[in-house]
């Protein structure tokens, strides 16, 4: 999280996606470095992730990932934990 933060901070990404929950308490606990945008967003189907096409080998790992993570529950455990209610 904290290298999202940087790379947002050196304007290196534009939007950095969190819970709500958490993106209220950054927003109340730091300085102005950034702003909250809209409201909460239910998760619905889910989220894209979206790379330019040079970048294919980074969404090929993150599928990779992603696929694990549903095989081994932990897809399914963080869902739970941070998203349902």
């Amino acid at each position: 999280l904290v290298d999202l933060f940087n790379a947002f901070l050196a304007k290196k990404v534009d939007v950095v996606l969190l819970n709500y929950g958490y993106a209220r308490y950054l927003y109340n606990t730091t300085s102005s470095k950034f702003k909250l945008v809209g409201g909460k967003i239910p998760i619905g189907n889910g989220y894209g992730i979206l790379a330019l096409k040079s970048n294919r080998h980074l969404i090929e790992q993150i599928n990779h990932i992603l696929l694990n993570m549903e095989e081994n529950g932990a897809y399914l455990k963080i869902y739970n934990r941070y998203f349902a209610e």
